[in-house]
C-alpha cells in the first residue's frame, strides 16, 4: 500500500547566512490508518501511530529546484513516508544523535524506493555542518546527486 505524508506546519521564509538562500522548516506527518474488523460494528477504520519530523525545504536547493513541499499550502498531501536510519554519530545542541530521520517523497511501493531511501540518507551524511540551519531538519531531495 503506497503511503502519504501531510504538510502540517511551516516557519516563515529564513535567509541562509551562508549561502543567500531562502528556506523554511516544515513539519511533515505520516498518514497512517488500518482496518479493524469489529464483530458487531463490521470493519472500522483507526488511526495508527503518527510520526512526524521537521526538515528544511530551499526555494532553490543544490540542483536549482525549489524543493518539493516549500510552495505547497499546509494541508497538502504528498507520496512518501517518514523514515528513519542509523547514521554515523553527529551532535545536535551538544549530544551524541547516531539515527537520523526525514521524510523521503515517492512511490513507497516502487522496486526502486529502497535505493531511493538510500540515496538521500547518504547525502544527508555528506551534507552535514555544510548549512547553517539546525542539522536535525537537513533535507536533501530525493534526486540529489550523491
Amino acid at each position: 500500500m503506497r503511503k502519504l505524508v501531510q504538510k502540517v506546519s511551516e516557519s516563515e521564509v529564513k535567509v541562509s547566512a551562508k549561502n543567500g538562500k531562502n528556506y523554511k522548516v516544515v513539519e511533515f506527518a505520516n498518514i497512517t490508518s488500518t482496518v479493524i474488523h469489529h464483530p458487531i460494528l463490521g470493519d472500522i477504520t483507526v488511526n495508527a501511530e503518527r510520526k512526524s519530523v521537521n526538515i528544511t525545504l530551499w526555494e532553490n536547493n543544490i540542483n536549482n529546484k525549489m524543493d518539493l513541499g516549500y510552495a505547497e499550502e499546509v494541508g497538502a498531501y504528498f507520496e512518501g513516508d517518514i523514515v528513519s536510519s542509523s547514521v554515523q554519530e553527529y551532535l545536535i545542541d551538544g549530544k551524541g544523535v547516531t539515527v537520523d530521520t526525514t521524510v523521503v517523497f515517492g512511490n513507497t511501493t516502487s522496486s526502486d524506493w529502497d535505493t531511493k531511501v538510500a540515496n538521500v540518507f547518504k547525502q544527508r551524511e555528506k551534507s552535514r555542518n555544510k548549512v547553517d540551519v539546525p542539522t536535525s531538519t537537513l533535507f536533501v531531495p530525493a534526486d540529489a546527486q550523491v
